[in-house]
């Protein structure tokens, strides 16, 4: 009798405790995946400034008498913001790397043509430089983010609380 009333309070403050870990590791989570989100947003917007810093560049070119191809203003077609919002890793990676041959080439052009030394370019110039900055700087956070949010749901705890509640792992970003 004695061993079994032993037994009932080590099974209960195991599952006390198995309780306590699946509260703090959902906590963790909510908030890791908040910051995901967050992050995701500020990812987005900055990939929408550089498209509107690079639609001035294009048309600051324009006015200067410098023209840029057909296939960049076919390119630069992304319709503004609520599109970044859906689309996935495998577009948004398409779309950095569209922007970032359109940046090196459209750099190149207006240099070559004399735009390097007048003070509008060299403002936009810096401006897309300094949001290819930030934007480094909110994937690498993004990635570690995402690889912590996919271990929680992944750790041997927490997975049938993970499970229950339908928690999918997240893609990093290139």
């Amino acid at each position: 009798m004695r061993i079994l009333i032993i037994t009932s309070y080590v099974i209960g403050i195991i599952l006390i405790v198995y309780i306590i870990l699946c509260v703090f590791i959902g906590l963790v989570v909510n908030t890791i995946a908040k910051n995901i989100k967050q992050k995701e947003h500020a990812i987005n917007v900055l990939t929408a400034q550089k498209y509107d810093l690079l639609v001035a560049l294009g048309n600051y070119m324009e006015e200067n008498d410098v023209h840029l191809p057909d296939e960049f203003k076919d390119a630069l077609n992304i319709n503004g913001y609520d599109e970044l919002k859906t689309i996935n890793t495998i577009q948004r990676l398409n779309i950095k790397t569209v922007l970032f041959n359109i940046v090196s080439t459209m750099f190149y052009i207006a240099e070559s043509n004399g735009l390097g030394n007048n003070q509008r370019y060299i403002t936009l110039h810096h401006s897309i430089l300094e949001i290819d900055e930030q934007h480094r700087k909110n994937i690498t956070i993004y990635n570690s983010q995402v690889l912590a949010y996919n271990y929680w749901i992944q750790f041997f705890i927490f997975k049938p609380i993970a499970y229950i509640f339908r928690l999918k792992k997240k893609e990093t970003m290139f």
